[in-house]
């Protein structure tokens, strides 16, 4: 008999790894890991990837009932709520006029919000990318911003924190668990390929913003 299939969670994991190192090797990204950003830079930053979550949270939601099994559409999950709070703290209530949001940020929300439309299991595959590494190695970068800015755990620091998850680990195993309950075999391919999109459009929004730092610069 012909070996069964790898579950769609290693296989992502498996087919993303390059992409992964990839984004994480970003002079952008690197300097936020080691507290280099500067507040400005940090906060585009933030402004992006709130265009990025409401793209992903608004399709989540207008995906099909049964599309998407629990948990990987869960409330406890929403990064947007958080961010805007994140704005509010660290920019002021003009964040949404006084920011703009990269063309990169622009085209990964109009991706999401299509694929709601044409493709609503394509969804799981980056919320796997965004979420899970959320719920991983963003505590670490929370604990970098909140040195680096010398913030209070409760002022600007909402995005790293899931109130509503109590055991992060379980939780991550459900989430791996539901992504391989997901959809028959054939679209396995298009959802790995989504995966791996998902690390593309998030390395060009790394990017744009280091472009945008470069630029700044004396």
């Amino acid at each position: 008999m012909p070996d069964s299939p790898a579950p769609l969670s290693a296989r992502f994991r498996q087919a993303t790894a390059d992409d992964h190192r990839r984004a994480e090797g970003r002079p952008f990204v690197q300097d936020l890991l080691r507290g280099r950003l500067d507040l400005e830079a940090y906060v585009w930053l933030l402004r992006d990837l709130l265009e990025v979550y409401q793209g992903l949270e608004s399709g989540l939601e207008a995906a099909p009932e049964g599309a998407l099994p629990p948990p990987l559409a869960s409330p406890a999950l929403r990064r947007a709520p958080a961010l805007e709070s994140d704005l509010r703290h660290l920019h002021g209530d003009d964040w949404r006029t006084g920011l703009e949001v990269s063309p990169p940020a622009l085209e990964y929300g109009e991706h999401l919000r299509g694929l709601a439309r044409s493709f609503p299991q394509g969804l799981a595959a980056h919320a796997y990318v965004r979420y899970l590494g959320d719920l991983s190695g963003g505590r670490i970068v929370g604990r970098q911003v909140q040195k680096a800015f010398g913030l209070a755990e409760d002022h600007g620091l909402a995005f790293y924190a899931f109130p509503d998850i109590d055991d992060v680990d379980a939780f991550k195993a459900r989430f791996r668990g539901a992504l391989d309950r997901l959809g028959p075999e054939s679209d396995a391919e298009a959802l790995v390929e989504e995966a791996r999109r998902a690390f593309h459009r998030n390395g060009a929004i790394f990017e744009e913003l280091q472009r945008r730092r470069a630029a700044r610069a004396p």
